[in-house]
């Protein structure tokens, strides 16, 4: 039941971004970090999945938010910009 419920709320999760651009390739969230961006906040979506946004102040073309969701049992995160 609770994978069923965690499918569900991954589907809406996801299907309300639908105008967003997802970026090319899995970008590891470290390697953003790297690159200057700063956390600015972490949720816990269903169990093993954490979400990361991270913040930047836009300088160099940089987008300034960027929403990363990551999968602790696949070791996958998959980032967007909103």
């Amino acid at each position: 039941m609770k994978k069923l419920l965690g499918i569900v709320v991954l589907g809406l999760f996801f299907a309300g971004n639908a105008n967003s651009l997802q970026l090319e390739g899995f970008q590891k969230i470290n390697s953003l970090l790297e690159e200057g961006y700063e956390l600015h906040s972490t949720n816990i979506i269903i169990s093993g999945q954490y979400q990361y946004n991270l913040i930047s102040n836009g300088s160099n073309g940089k987008h300034r938010l960027i929403t990363c969701v990551y999968n602790i049992e696949q070791h996958v995160s998959l980032c967007w910009v909103p």
